[in-house]
């Protein structure tokens, strides 16, 4: 017997699998049978898949290879594979046999519930509901078989939790709406902050330019008028020089002429 402990919300249970022995009920006859048997022995379970399944081409609807066959997709993490062939398993008049596919179906179901409460907690209760009814037969059959009474309470506690877990899924959900509301909103009003910021600071680097625009052109109108104002001075100035250089001129001028018209002597 091997014991695994799960942790569900704090509490620790313990479920007790059985080992699923396939060799006390595959009385092997054949070949294929004898090493399917040993390689199931030596935990090869896959090797031992193939050998019951060649066992299987023969009699294909056989209680015991099935039953062997069963015990080795278990092993092999095939639960819904093990199921089919544990059913087959079941076509026994045997007791004995009965009560221990039962009990095995009732682990295959267990385990898919286990595997699937994370990924789909609806399939995953149907799964723990299921493996009550075959821990309830094979107790039937059984009533010392105290392996599935005891995983019987197992997958009782395992149910309720999960049902638990169930009615808080819609708050849970609604929460995570909520948050993803929140969180949509709050970025909305992010990009719509950070906009606005981008709009005035546009606006400010717009009116800054035309600030620096108008102060170049006064800048230039003040430089154009003073230009001008040195350009009016200096034509007053250049005008009086002139009319002072033209009446030197003048005056020269008729210097010269009263020079040229001095009396001259001719000799005769």
């Amino acid at each position: 017997m091997s014991w695994t402990k799960i942790s569900k919300l704090g509490v620790f249970f313990a479920i007790l699998i059985v080992s699923l022995s396939a060799g006390q009920f595959c009385l092997a006859k054949t070949k294929d049978l004898k090493e399917a048997n040993n390689l199931f022995e030596k935990k090869q379970y896959h090797q031992a898949l193939e050998k019951y399944n060649d066992a299987l081409t023969d009699d294909p609807n056989s209680s015991i290879i099935n039953y062997g066959a069963g015990c080795a997709n278990y092993k092999s993490g095939e639960y819904q594979q093990a199921i089919d062939n544990f059913n087959k398993g079941l076509l026994t008049d045997r007791q004995d046999l009965a009560a221990k596919a039962y009990y095995n179906i009732g682990n295959s179901k267990y385990r898919l519930a286990e595997n699937n409460e994370n990924a789909n907690l609806e399939e995953a209760i149907t799964f723990y509901k299921e493996s009550l009814e075959y821990y309830k037969k094979a107790i039937d059959k059984n009533q010392e078989d105290t392996d599935a009474k005891y995983n019987y309470e197992v997958a009782t506690r395992r149910l309720e939790a999960a049902l638990e877990k169930e009615e808080k899924q819609p708050q849970q959900n609604q929460q995570k709406k909520d948050q993803s509301q929140e969180e949509k909103d709050q970025k909305e009003s992010n990009e719509k902050e950070e906009s606005q910021a981008q709009r005035e600071q546009k606006q400010q680097q717009e009116e800054a330019d035309r600030q620096d625009e108008d102060s170049k052109d006064k800048q230039e109108e003040q430089s154009v008028s003073e230009s001008g104002d040195e350009k009016e001075n200096m034509s007053e100035e250049e005008a009086r020089m002139l009319i002072e250089s033209f009446s030197e001129e003048a005056l020269g001028k008729e210097k010269k002429k009263v020079g040229t018209y001095s009396l001259e002597y001719q000799d005769w």
